[in-house]
């Protein structure tokens, strides 16, 4: 049987932030500190595929939420036992810059939001995962202003 598309589209992507995050993760594991994690938008993936899969992992732990959503942060919190304080709504990119324990930040949002999210992070000065698409548009995608500066990393 043939891999289905979604599923090789999974792997490549699953490749791709193992490749970008490699030098974090070694360190982490050198160092016995998992990497702190938010999930961005917890619908069905963050919560039916992630959420599961992070309770499983050694060097990266789940340690906020950021959602509009309140009931669904508390739900993660108490089942991977970060506090309830880092439940963020999606206009608290401060308060997410200053928690020191958020070392990534994975967009799993809608993808019309994609890229508001994925810049916010970075402005956060976060490492960022995100689901395809990165944008909807080509006009935002070529938006130079909307993007880090030069000497950041952008994937996808």
């Amino acid at each position: 049987m043939s891999p289905t598309r979604r599923a090789f589209l999974g792997s490549l992507g699953g490749l791709a932030a193992g490749y970008a995050l490699a030098p974090a993760l070694r360190a982490a594991e050198s160092a016995g500190k998992p990497l702190g994690l938010a999930l961005c938008g917890l619908g069905n993936y963050s919560n039916g595929e992630l959420s599961p899969a992070l309770l499983e992992t050694k060097n990266v732990k789940l340690v906020a939420a950021i959602t509009g959503t309140r009931a669904k942060g508390e739900k993660l919190a108490k089942l991977h036992g970060f506090d309830e304080g880092n439940i963020y709504s999606y206009d608290q990119w401060d308060k997410v810059a200053a928690n020191k324990a958020i070392d990534i930040v994975y967009v799993v949002t809608p993808p019309g939001i994609h890229a508001q999210n994925v810049i916010a992070a970075f402005g956060a000065g976060k490492h960022v995962i995100c689901e395809k698409p990165m944008a909807i548009s080509i006009r935002i995608t070529r938006s130079s202003s909307a993007w880090p500066s030069p000497g950041s990393s952008v994937r996808s």
